[in-house]
């Protein structure tokens, strides 16, 4: 049997795919009626009257068995999402991923000790979603035991040197907003790590059944 691409966080819903977890934006996007998903507040669609029905609805979703994650959540410096709100909600959510024993997805720019130091508090697995940053913040987020997902902008080239030496087990693969084959991705990434494309499969699987599904 042929094995499975698996495809992490996408924001495009492909049928009843078991392979892709579809990230929902609480306030923003229409909840799935079935399939893997993942929801989350994420920090650009915080606002400070509605959050404590945002967060009440996130863990009313999350008693859901095809909820597999909580995210994406984090912090961004980039927009003007007033930063303590922002700061609030995402420690609202580790607090419940942690309660609800579901992995954490991360959104993080420009705020990458502010978001570690939260997450010193998660208990749960975490994933730095779109990773495209530079190799030393990569491989210390590694050494800090998270795991790094990474999408289309490794098609660049510019992430290689952080691709070759990302353990296996630490490593997830995305199509996020981008309309591509999540299976050009692990063609790019198993040619560089000199591995054949079944191997990279098998990797990810193990590690998406011990992080979303097994816990």
């Amino acid at each position: 049997m042929a094995e499975e691409f698996i495809n992490i966080h996408t924001h495009h819903p492909q049928g009843n795919s078991l392979n892709s977890i579809v990230n929902i934006a609480i306030s923003k996007d229409e909840i799935p009626l079935k399939g893997p998903f993942s929801a989350g507040l994420h920090p650009w669609y915080l606002d400070a009257e509605h959050f404590p029905v945002q967060i009440k609805q996130l863990a009313f979703l999350a008693q859901r068995k095809d909820m597999l994650a909580i995210g994406e959540c984090g912090l961004d410096k980039h927009v003007k999402v007033d930063f303590q709100l922002q700061l609030t909600a995402f420690v609202a959510q580790i607090a419940l991923a942690n309660s609800c024993n579901k992995p954490l997805i991360i959104h993080c720019v420009k705020a990458y000790t502010e978001c570690v130091r939260a997450l010193k508090e998660a208990q749960v697995p975490v994933i730095f979603h779109g990773f495209n940053k530079h190799a030393q913040l990569g491989l210390s987020l590694l050494r800090a035991g998270y795991k790094l997902s990474f999408g289309v902008y490794i098609l660049r080239g510019t992430m290689d040197r952080l691709l070759e030496v990302t353990p296996l087990e630490q490593m997830f693969l995305e199509t996020d907003t981008k309309l591509c084959e999540i299976e050009i991705l692990y063609s790019y990434v198993a040619k560089l790590r000199g591995i054949s494309v079944t191997e990279l499969q098998q990797a990810i699987k193990q590690n998406f059944n011990a992080v979303f599904l097994l816990r």
